[in-house]
């Protein structure tokens, strides 16, 4: 396939004392991949090279685009980490640690209020619309499924079994989310742990909870105990 890398910042969208006013990838970048997208059969792995979320909503939904690759801003290794994630040497597991809206946010809210809840919400925590990709979203060269979701007695702790059902070998990234009644948040991230799973293998990944920070220390004072811990699209009471 053919391989197109796009840098947020060339032309210059953003930088200090320069805020970006839209969401998407600079006209020129986005032409181009359209004007390719035209031009071949062959599919397109597309590689972000960026600081903040992009709303790449049209490369997303072209059939022309089979891959997209966030690499963020690497250190001296992100080239060869790039080159061996697309050769397979190296099979991804990393999450999305922001929410990437879609382009249409800036619309609904303005980038210069900073409010958690103003309007349609912020991060994954406030956020009422759907987004283009979720905080913590991510894909594999293999896929996984979760089952036996326990939490501990003493709530410090939640378990999972994890299941590779792929044939590649692969890391995988656990997160579990808590909510509480009455929380003024939709979620909140309460922990999450990696760990190796073997292709067709299984493995029990344990989750420290952090319900000794502030935020979820109040919302399970606030939800007097109906708390939900949720891994995937399994969820258990916090508390029995």
């Amino acid at each position: 396939g053919d391989m197109l890398s796009v840098d947020q910042v060339k032309p210059a969208v953003e930088k200090e004392s320069l805020d970006r006013t839209t969401l998407t990838l600079p006209d020129v970048q986005a032409d181009l991949v359209k004007a390719l997208a035209k031009q071949t059969d062959t599919p397109i792995v597309l590689v972000l090279v960026n600081g903040g979320p992009v709303a790449v909503e049209f490369e997303a939904a072209s059939p022309r685009v089979g891959a997209i690759l966030e690499s963020w801003y690497g250190g001296q290794a992100a080239g060869s980490a790039i080159v061996d994630t697309l050769l397979g040497v190296n099979a991804p597991a990393g999450r999305l640690p922001v929410t990437v809206y879609k382009a249409d946010y800036v619309t609904q809210i303005l980038p210069s209020d900073m409010r958690m809840r103003a309007g349609v919400g912020r991060t994954h925590r406030f956020l009422t619309v759907p987004p283009l990709y979720e905080f913590g979203y991510g894909l594999s060269y293999t896929t996984f499924g979760y089952s036996s979701l326990r939490v501990a007695k003493d709530a410090a702790s939640a378990s999972v079994l994890v299941a590779n059902t792929g044939k590649v070998d692969s890391d995988h990234v656990v997160l579990a989310f808590l909510t509480a009644a009455g929380d003024a948040a939709r979620q909140r991230l309460a922990g999450f742990t990696r760990v190796r799973v073997a292709a067709g293998e299984s493995v029990q990944a344990v989750v420290q909870l952090n319900t000794d920070s502030r935020a979820l220390r109040g919302a399970l004072q606030n939800a007097g105990g109906r708390a939900v811990l949720r891994v995937g699209d399994l969820s258990v009471p916090l508390i029995e």
